[in-house]
């Protein structure tokens, strides 16, 4: 009888002072039947964020969540996500803004150009001191903002995204109101 049997390799000990690869075989008996059985009956379930699609255009949103900030290996850089919950909506539709903050393994570092430091900015009510941390979780100090929000429709690598993987995404902090009912437009 014939059995399919996977190939892998293993390290040996080592012989004259080299370490050597030897091939060794699994076969479903070396895994275990309940394994199998178990691997089997699994249901793959979705439990991300689920990324709302919603009319391009100016919201008033408060900041709900921060994610980050994390070093994103595909990109090779750190990234932020701040989630927002659009007011005046009875569904509780929330979108995300993404921000990138540099490329330094050892930390992250936003520019002075950066839509983070300008979000940042807005948020705090000023442009941040120098050697004074840019904590993201001023974002979630009670603000109102106005955001802008449009459809993400290209991938990473500028190509168009299938119609299904299409989602609505901050773009921009317009302006940002207080509590105290104070508006201000940075």
């Amino acid at each position: 009888m014939n059995r399919r049997r996977s190939t892998a390799t293993n390290v040996s000990p080592e012989v004259n002072g080299r370490r050597e690869l030897i091939p060794f075989r699994l076969s479903r008996r070396d895994l275990g039947t309940e394994t199998m059985k178990a691997a089997a009956t699994q249901v793959i379930v979705w439990d991300g964020i689920e990324y709302q699609r919603i009319r391009s255009g100016r919201y008033a949103a408060v900041a709900v969540r921060i994610q980050g900030p994390e070093w994103v290996r595909r990109y090779r850089r750190w990234s932020l996500l701040i989630e927002f919950e659009l007011l005046g909506d009875s569904k509780a539709t929330r979108v995300c803004a993404f921000f990138n903050l540099g490329n330094d393994p050892s930390g992250p570092k936003p520019g002075r150009q950066s839509r983070y430091f300008r979000a940042w900015s807005i948020a705090n009510g000023e442009q941040p001191k120098s050697g004074r941390p840019m904590d993201p979780n001023i974002f979630r100090d009670g603000q109102v903002y106005t955001i802008e929000v449009e459809e993400s429709r290209k991938d990473s690598e500028e190509n168009d995204k299938p119609e299904v993987e299409v989602y609505s995404k901050v773009t921009k902090i317009i302006a940002v109101e207080w509590p105290s009912k104070e508006v201000r437009n940075l």
